[in-house]
């Protein structure tokens, strides 16, 4: 059986882009503590189609999440030449548990259609804050 399921802090520079048949592809990384080795993990993701989409509108830098999905490897050639793979989660579920973003300004929010409140795209960060905890 293949299945994974983490929860952490999504990381800054996510992304959604399209494929060649226009369908959404969102992309990003998981910050999971180790309380073992006292040190921050970081876990590649790949959403497609409608997760993508919910994931575009309603995923925020340093949100705390949970992901459920299974481990796959992408293997690609990279500008140099060199033969790459990676390890990553193919996403089937997702949950915001928290998100730790508070507005100073509270025009940042905008409805959505079911009237829930969210930050636009740009949101401002704390100086010095670290990431991911």
């Amino acid at each position: 059986m293949n299945s994974v399921q983490l929860s952490g802090k999504l990381c800054r520079g996510y992304e959604i882009r399209f494929s060649k048949e226009g369908k959404p592809i969102f992309t990003g990384s998981l910050a999971i503590w180790n309380s073992f080795t006292k040190e921050s993990e970081f876990f590649r993701f790949t959403a497609f189609g409608k997760n993508a989409e919910r994931m575009k509108d309603w995923c925020f830098d340093h949100a705390w999440m949970e992901l459920k999905g299974e481990l796959g490897t992408s293997k690609w050639t990279d500008k140099n030449g060199q033969n790459r793979n990676d390890i990553g989660i193919r996403v089937d579920r997702f949950q915001i548990i928290r998100n730790d973003f508070v507005a100073k300004d509270p025009n940042q929010f905008t409805k959505e259609d079911d009237g829930a409140g969210r930050p636009e795209n740009d949101l401002p960060t704390e100086d010095g804050e670290d990431l991911p905890f």
